[in-house]
Protein backbone atom coordinates (compact mmCIF):
# COMPACT_ATOMS: atom_id res chain seq x y z
CA UNK A 1 0.00 0.00 0.00
CA UNK A 2 1.07 3.79 -0.91
CA UNK A 3 1.48 5.89 1.90
CA UNK A 4 -0.04 9.34 0.99
CA UNK A 5 2.45 12.38 0.54
CA UNK A 6 2.82 14.28 3.58
CA UNK A 7 2.52 17.83 3.47
CA UNK A 8 5.70 20.16 3.71
CA UNK A 9 3.80 22.52 6.48
CA UNK A 10 1.85 20.34 8.79
CA UNK A 11 -0.48 23.23 9.00
CA UNK A 12 -0.54 24.87 5.87
CA UNK A 13 -3.97 25.73 5.97
CA UNK A 14 -3.40 28.05 9.00
CA UNK A 15 -0.65 29.63 7.02
CA UNK A 16 -2.55 30.41 3.96
CA UNK A 17 -4.98 32.11 5.98
CA UNK A 18 -2.80 34.41 7.37
CA UNK A 19 -1.31 34.82 4.36
CA UNK A 20 -4.71 36.36 2.79
CA UNK A 21 -5.52 38.20 5.49
CA UNK A 22 -2.07 39.87 5.35
CA UNK A 23 -3.14 41.85 2.33
CA UNK A 24 -6.57 42.97 3.76
CA UNK A 25 -4.59 44.25 6.93
CA UNK A 26 -2.23 46.22 5.30
CA UNK A 27 -4.39 47.73 2.47
CA UNK A 28 -7.14 49.13 5.63
CA UNK A 29 -3.33 50.50 7.27
CA UNK A 30 -2.72 52.28 4.47
CA UNK A 31 -6.53 53.55 3.79
CA UNK A 32 -6.19 55.01 7.44
CA UNK A 33 -2.68 56.76 7.34
CA UNK A 34 -3.37 57.68 3.80
CA UNK A 35 -6.49 59.51 4.81
CA UNK A 36 -4.59 62.14 7.02
CA UNK A 37 -2.26 62.64 3.65
CA UNK A 38 -5.20 63.40 1.12
CA UNK A 39 -6.42 66.09 3.27
CA UNK A 40 -5.87 69.35 1.94
CA UNK A 41 -6.23 72.70 3.78
CA UNK A 42 -8.22 75.25 1.79
CA UNK A 43 -8.70 78.36 3.31
CA UNK A 44 -9.29 79.68 6.99
CA UNK A 45 -11.85 82.15 7.43
CA UNK A 46 -12.69 84.54 10.41
CA UNK A 47 -16.01 86.54 10.85
CA UNK A 48 -16.51 90.11 11.25
CA UNK A 49 -16.70 91.70 14.14
CA UNK A 50 -19.99 91.59 15.99
CA UNK A 51 -21.23 88.91 12.96
CA UNK A 52 -23.50 86.47 14.30
CA UNK A 53 -22.49 82.52 13.35
CA UNK A 54 -25.51 82.17 10.72
CA UNK A 55 -24.87 85.52 9.23
CA UNK A 56 -20.94 83.91 8.77
CA UNK A 57 -21.85 81.16 7.19
CA UNK A 58 -24.65 83.19 4.90
CA UNK A 59 -21.42 85.39 4.00
CA UNK A 60 -18.75 82.25 3.35
CA UNK A 61 -21.31 79.66 1.54
CA UNK A 62 -20.39 81.58 -1.97
CA UNK A 63 -16.47 80.29 -1.75
CA UNK A 64 -17.93 76.64 -0.17
CA UNK A 65 -19.79 76.29 -2.86
CA UNK A 66 -17.21 77.25 -5.33
CA UNK A 67 -14.83 74.95 -3.88
CA UNK A 68 -17.27 71.93 -4.03
CA UNK A 69 -18.08 72.73 -7.83
CA UNK A 70 -14.11 72.93 -8.96
CA UNK A 71 -13.13 70.39 -6.54
CA UNK A 72 -16.18 67.79 -6.81
CA UNK A 73 -16.14 66.88 -3.80
CA UNK A 74 -17.45 67.48 0.01
CA UNK A 75 -15.87 70.77 2.14
CA UNK A 76 -15.79 71.14 5.31
CA UNK A 77 -14.56 72.56 8.81
CA UNK A 78 -14.97 72.89 12.45
CA UNK A 79 -16.43 76.67 13.95
CA UNK A 80 -14.35 77.65 16.68
CA UNK A 81 -14.63 80.90 18.28
CA UNK A 82 -11.23 83.34 18.76
CA UNK A 83 -11.33 86.06 20.48
CA UNK A 84 -15.00 86.47 20.18
CA UNK A 85 -15.22 85.78 16.59
CA UNK A 86 -16.26 83.13 14.12
CA UNK A 87 -13.15 81.25 12.67
CA UNK A 88 -13.24 77.70 10.48
CA UNK A 89 -10.53 75.94 8.24
CA UNK A 90 -11.97 74.75 5.43
CA UNK A 91 -10.54 71.66 4.19
CA UNK A 92 -11.32 68.44 1.55
CA UNK A 93 -10.70 65.08 1.81
CA UNK A 94 -11.22 64.31 -2.12
CA UNK A 95 -14.23 62.53 -1.20
CA UNK A 96 -18.00 63.33 -3.03
CA UNK A 97 -19.68 61.42 -0.16
CA UNK A 98 -17.78 62.34 3.27
CA UNK A 99 -15.62 64.62 4.64
CA UNK A 100 -14.30 64.05 8.74
CA UNK A 101 -14.19 66.70 11.36
CA UNK A 102 -12.96 66.68 14.99
CA UNK A 103 -15.22 64.87 17.31
CA UNK A 104 -14.97 67.54 19.93
CA UNK A 105 -18.74 68.78 19.90
CA UNK A 106 -18.31 72.47 18.01
CA UNK A 107 -20.86 73.12 15.36
CA UNK A 108 -19.57 72.52 11.71
CA UNK A 109 -19.84 73.44 8.15
CA UNK A 110 -20.22 71.25 4.85
CA UNK A 111 -21.11 70.86 1.47
CA UNK A 112 -22.80 68.02 -0.48
CA UNK A 113 -21.80 67.76 -3.52
CA UNK A 114 -24.33 66.79 -6.12
CA UNK A 115 -26.69 67.39 -9.54
CA UNK A 116 -29.53 67.37 -7.76
CA UNK A 117 -30.69 70.91 -6.57
CA UNK A 118 -33.13 69.68 -4.23
CA UNK A 119 -29.93 67.63 -2.09
CA UNK A 120 -29.89 69.56 1.11
CA UNK A 121 -31.35 67.25 3.42
CA UNK A 122 -28.65 66.12 6.57
CA UNK A 123 -27.18 62.48 6.48
CA UNK A 124 -27.53 60.39 9.61
CA UNK A 125 -23.61 60.69 10.61
CA UNK A 126 -24.46 64.77 10.29
CA UNK A 127 -27.51 64.25 13.03
CA UNK A 128 -24.89 63.24 15.67
CA UNK A 129 -23.83 66.73 16.52
CA UNK A 130 -25.01 71.02 15.57
CA UNK A 131 -23.78 71.73 12.24
CA UNK A 132 -24.69 73.84 9.03
CA UNK A 133 -25.16 72.10 5.29
CA UNK A 134 -24.27 74.62 2.46
CA UNK A 135 -26.05 73.89 -0.95
CA UNK A 136 -26.54 75.94 -4.06
CA UNK A 137 -30.25 76.65 -3.44
CA UNK A 138 -29.42 77.86 0.82
CA UNK A 139 -27.89 76.96 3.84
CA UNK A 140 -29.38 74.67 6.55
CA UNK A 141 -28.64 74.80 10.41
CA UNK A 142 -29.66 71.59 12.70
CA UNK A 143 -29.24 71.19 16.40
CA UNK A 144 -28.96 67.57 17.03
CA UNK A 145 -33.17 67.37 16.96
CA UNK A 146 -34.80 69.63 14.19
CA UNK A 147 -33.16 71.36 11.64
CA UNK A 148 -33.83 75.12 10.13
CA UNK A 149 -33.42 77.23 7.35
CA UNK A 150 -30.41 79.92 7.51
CA UNK A 151 -31.76 83.56 6.87
CA UNK A 152 -29.88 86.63 7.08
CA UNK A 153 -30.46 88.40 10.53
CA UNK A 154 -32.64 91.87 10.55
CA UNK A 155 -29.95 94.13 11.60
CA UNK A 156 -27.77 92.47 8.85
CA UNK A 157 -29.81 93.07 6.29
CA UNK A 158 -30.95 96.84 7.30
CA UNK A 159 -27.10 97.41 7.11
CA UNK A 160 -27.03 96.06 3.35
CA UNK A 161 -30.10 97.52 2.09
CA UNK A 162 -29.52 100.04 -0.49
CA UNK A 163 -31.23 103.31 -0.02
CA UNK A 164 -32.82 103.00 -3.69
CA UNK A 165 -35.14 100.23 -2.90
CA UNK A 166 -37.50 103.00 -1.37
CA UNK A 167 -37.41 104.92 -5.01
CA UNK A 168 -37.60 101.46 -6.86
CA UNK A 169 -40.89 100.62 -5.08
CA UNK A 170 -42.35 103.75 -5.89
CA UNK A 171 -41.18 103.66 -9.32
CA UNK A 172 -42.93 99.92 -9.69
CA UNK A 173 -46.18 101.00 -8.33
CA UNK A 174 -46.33 103.74 -11.33
CA UNK A 175 -45.52 101.56 -13.65
CA UNK A 176 -48.28 99.35 -12.30
CA UNK A 177 -50.89 101.93 -13.19
CA UNK A 178 -50.27 102.43 -16.38
CA UNK A 179 -52.35 100.00 -18.74
CA UNK A 180 -50.69 96.71 -19.94
CA UNK A 181 -51.26 95.35 -23.13
CA UNK A 182 -51.24 91.58 -23.23
CA UNK A 183 -51.60 89.75 -26.31
CA UNK A 184 -53.86 92.66 -28.16
CA UNK A 185 -55.92 92.60 -24.54
CA UNK A 186 -55.73 95.72 -22.64
CA UNK A 187 -56.00 95.60 -19.13
CA UNK A 188 -57.66 98.43 -17.05
CA UNK A 189 -55.80 101.13 -15.78
CA UNK A 190 -55.29 100.89 -12.00
CA UNK A 191 -56.33 103.82 -9.96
Amino acid sequence: MKQKALPWHAQRALVQNWLKFLPLAWAAWITSAGAAQRMTHLSTELSQPGETMDDFILRIAPKLNKFTADLRAEVCGTIRTEQGQHAVDIRTYHDRYSCFVERDGLPYVHTHPSLRKDCWTFSLEDWKRPGYLVTEIGVRYQDTKRSRKVKPSRQNTAARRPLSTVRGRRRLLVNMARPLRLGGIRSPAIK
